[in-house]
């Protein structure tokens, strides 16, 4: 038996996380900016594109959380990380994200800054659920679990939390059932060969 074509999610925690820090930061930019812009959210708030910044809290976070990650696991060959920019979203309770890709990007990530057991999961849709669907039902529950083979796969978001993904992998977060906001900063990453 073998197993062809894995989609891979990375998952980090970010190093010397500051919660307090972060959801202040993130609460300024909706006070300074209450409409923000509507793309995947629904009621939901989300920030107009940031670009990065040397001296952007924000830029400094994800650039050494993915230092830190990629330094470490020595999992590609020499290459350049361009975060192409983030945005910040706020979900209050009763919102959520459709489903939705980030076009013209190699990588999405997602850094959670505030959530708990009830404010949304981190789901993504099997590129192959489609054409695979009959096959996926009728693997055991065992197999299935041992393999990674089912039609969607969600993440339970921690607070310091990062996970990366193929930025073409569908991928939506669920309703916020919780009374507290859900905060998260999301960015898009080009990767380089050097």
């Amino acid at each position: 038996m073998k197993f062809l074509f894995p989609t891979v999610i990375h998952e980090t925690l970010v190093p010397n996380f500051d919660q307090d820090t972060c959801v202040k930061i993130a609460r300024q930019l909706k006070k300074e900016d209450p409409k923000g812009v509507v793309k995947s959210n629904i009621t939901g708030w989300q920030s107009d594109f940031i670009y990065p910044n040397s001296n952007d809290y924000f830029t400094i976070v994800i650039s050494n959380t993915l230092s830190n990650y990629f330094d470490g696991q020595k999992i590609f060959k020499n290459f350049k990380l361009n975060i192409q920019g983030y945005w910040v979203n706020i979900n209050q309770p009763g919102a959520l994200n459709n489903m939705h890709d980030h076009p013209d990007s190699h990588l999405a990530g997602v850094i959670w800054i505030k959530t708990n057991e009830e404010s949304g999961k981190l789901q993504f849709r099997n590129p192959t659920s489609f054409s695979e669907n009959r096959i996926l039902d009728l693997y055991t529950d065992e197999f299935s679990n041992n393999h990674s083979l089912h039609a969607a796969y969600y993440i339970d978001p921690l607070p310091g939390g990062c996970a990366l993904f193929p930025s073409h992998l569908n991928h939506w977060v669920t309703l916020n059932k919780s009374k507290e906001e859900r905060i998260s900063i999301s960015f898009n990453l080009h990767l380089t060969e050097q």
